[in-house]
């Protein structure tokens, strides 16, 4: 059965990703939902709608909750297959088992959730739930993936119609020209949550699936990043040719990033944050044609010195800004008479009295300061349709630096012949000088090369339409 679930004590399970079954434990788990019905567990199963990831991939799942009381003692467990059947193509199977912890006399629901990727298009999903008494439940039910909006012009790794793991590599992606030169990419390796001391997998997640997508729709000759801890004052990777092969590794090394201790001569020695983004910001640029910016902000005061001058700089600078949560604001910093300020928020209260509700304000930002100094562009990003925008709006201000594509010349028979006399037949060839044949031809491939080279202008022109209602 499918119903709403009430709130529950999560103790037997956490999120996971569904594992694709091919082949005879295909077979298998096909037999098991061919002769399985509904028989004496009982479960709530809430469907996940899909969903965009910051990796640009639909991913959707599954909440499953039941009572403890049926799983008292040690050693339970629970296979949860999945089945998905994508529009006018065969079913896939997924499953996953879920070993129980030792369950005590409890009132208590658990919770199992799964998760796994689909592409573009409509799908029915079939759950069932399998102990290891042979008791069971299950539920049905039907998803769509779509996009809408900008991020219809963002290329999905996942094609349409298709089923893979929440944890699978993204397929390669078809080879697009590289005809942007050399970009430059510093990601902040900080908890996108200022109460966190260490990156978790979602923030992992986010920040390398970001990557990806930023990989994906800008295929550049030459990518340069920078993954830098400005609490630690530390670079975490460099790399001169970073590209997708080199993200797993990259999660490897943002899950050990600790933000907890930091020596007080590293801190004295590296100077202020400002300066640490600035300092790199400046030596990128010099050999770059665009620096991209990742991360949340870096929080700081209106007063702290800003190290780089106010100008424009040669190549564009973008700063994606991650804001997945609003910072509250200390009561303290809340006077009496009614009003208080804290960063540039000013905030008021009604008869001097504390507001109902926690207050939250934008603090100012230390990276969002030296971007703006430079005349570069902030991109708030509160979710992945937030980052198919800031992709839409930066896309037209790249430099392509590489030449169009060579156009496929059209056939002889296709050509307009706009002469009202019948064509004058070919001079022989004579051996007095060059067939006069080779020196057209070599002519027109000059003119055609030289053709590639001159820029395409497109003339716009404005007409104003007057309408006339009559009474």
């Amino acid at each position: 059965m499918i119903r709403g679930i009430t709130p529950v004590l999560a103790l037997a399970a956490v999120t996971s990703a569904q594992t694709l079954v091919e082949g005879t434990r295909a077979d298998e788990v096909r037999a098991a939902f061919e002769r399985s019905a509904t028989t004496g567990l009982r479960c709530d199963i809430s469907p996940v709608k899909p969903a965009l990831t910051y990796g640009f991939r639909f991913q959707t799942g599954y909440n499953l909750s039941f009572p403890l009381a049926q799983f008292r003692g040690a050693g339970h467990q629970l296979d949860v297959h999945v089945r998905v059947t994508p529009e006018g193509r065969p079913p896939i199977y997924l499953t996953e088992r879920k070993n129980l912890p030792e369950v005590p006399g409890t009132k208590a629901d658990g919770v199992a959730d799964g998760a796994f990727i689909v592409g573009e298009g409509a799908y029915s999903v079939d759950l069932l739930a399998v102990d290891e008494e042979r008791r069971s439940c299950r539920g049905s039910w039907q998803i769509q993936a779509r996009r809408s909006g900008t991020e219809r012009s963002l290329t999905i790794p996942t094609p349409p119609g298709t089923v893979a793991d929440a944890n699978t590599t993204d397929p390669p992606a078809a080879e697009r020209p590289r005809d942007i030169g050399r970009v430059t990419i510093l990601l902040h390796a900080a908890p996108l949550s200022v109460r966190r001391g260490k990156l978790d997998a979602t923030d992992v997640s986010t920040l390398t699936g970001t990557l990806s997508t930023l990989l994906r729709q800008w295929p550049a000759r030459s990518v340069h990043l920078i993954a830098f801890n400005i609490d630690q004052r530390a670079v975490i990777e460099q790399s001169d040719s970073f590209d997708a092969t080199h993200i797993d590794s990259l999660a490897d090394k943002l899950e050990q990033v600790q933000n907890l201790s930091v020596d007080y001569k590293t801190l004295q020695r590296a100077g202020t944050p400002a300066e640490m983004v600035a300092g790199m910001i400046e030596k990128e640029l010099s050999d770059s044609d665009a620096l991209i910016i990742l991360g949340r902000r870096l929080l700081s005061r209106n007063d702290d010195p800003l190290p780089l001058p106010e100008r424009r700089m040669p190549s564009p600078v973008f700063y994606l800004q991650y804001e997945l949560e609003r910072v509250p604001i200390p009561r303290a910093a809340l006077s009496s008479g009614g009003r208080g300020r804290f960063g540039t928020d000013e905030v008021l209260m009604a008869d001097g009295a504390p507001l109902a509700v926690p207050v939250t304000v934008v603090m100012p930002d230390n990276i969002q300061r030296v971007v703006a100094r430079i005349k570069g562009d902030t991109f708030a990003i509160r979710s992945p349709h937030d980052l198919a925008e800031a992709i839409h709006r930066i896309d037209p201000r790249l430099a392509r630096t590489a030449p169009p594509p060579q156009q496929p010349k059209a056939p002889e028979s296709a050509r307009l012949n706009f002469s009202t006399t019948p064509p004058t037949p070919d001079p022989p060839a004579t051996e007095d000088g060059p067939d006069p044949i080779d020196v057209l031809t070599t002519l027109r491939d000059r003119i055609l090369a030289h053709g590639q080279s001159i820029p395409n202008h497109t003339c716009v022109e404005t007409v104003e339409r007057s309408r006339l209602t009559h009474a």
